[in-house]
């Protein structure tokens, strides 16, 4: 253990357990989301809470940093996948009426998500970007499906694949040699490697 301290304090702070945590790809920023179905982006120098996203109605599963450090995917028990449209100065840009901004000195601004999308079945588990196109986003469910959504489209998903014989895909990863293959794990044990063409 580096340090045990805990990240934020008073009305900052998440109020639940933490699911997930991502540095962006700077290394300054740090995305984590939790029970309290929000998503917060801290300093990591400072150790302080820069902005709190809301518009999740459940447990917020899982996030994702884009390459530039100015997108944010999330996936939720509400079954939704959000795309989020961060500035680069450390602000947040989001399309979606129910969704706010707010940072730690309780100064709100509207904010928007730029895409959505809805998981046919069972709560979100995990999201991730496609390894070799950017605007593919993967998403897995606890009833038994990894869906592809295009950020480019509202079609939602634009590929589904059933793991029915073995249960709910925990976790993937997308292959970084041609964007078409994906490793699973799955409730059952079992470890899978799939290709998206067939």
């Amino acid at each position: 253990m580096i340090n045990k301290s805990k990240y934020g304090h008073g009305d900052t702070g998440h109020q639940g357990a933490v699911y997930s945590q991502e540095f962006s790809p700077s290394g300054n920023l740090l995305a984590t989301c939790s029970f309290d179905k929000t998503i917060r982006i801290w300093n990591i120098h400072k150790r302080t809470e820069l902005l709190c996203l809301s518009g999740h109605n459940l447990i917020v599963s899982d996030i994702k940093w884009n390459s530039n450090n100015n997108e944010l995917i999330s996936g939720s028990y509400d079954k939704q996948i959000k795309v989020w449209d961060l500035n680069q100065s450390e602000k947040v840009s989001l399309s979606s009426s129910s969704s706010s901004i707010m940072t730690s000195n309780s100064k709100s601004t509207m904010a928007k998500v730029v895409n959505e999308f809805t998981m046919p079945l069972g709560f979100v588990l995990h999201v991730e970007y496609g390894s070799t196109d950017r605007n593919l986003i993967y998403s897995s469910s606890s009833q038994n499906l990894l869906c592809i959504s295009d950020k480019r489209t509202k079609q939602s998903p634009i590929l589904t694949i059933d793991n029915k014989e073995h249960g709910s895909i925990n976790s993937f990863y997308n292959l970084q040699d041609d964007g078409y293959k994906t490793f699973s794990g799955d409730n059952s044990g079992y470890i899978k490697l799939w290709d998206i063409r067939k």
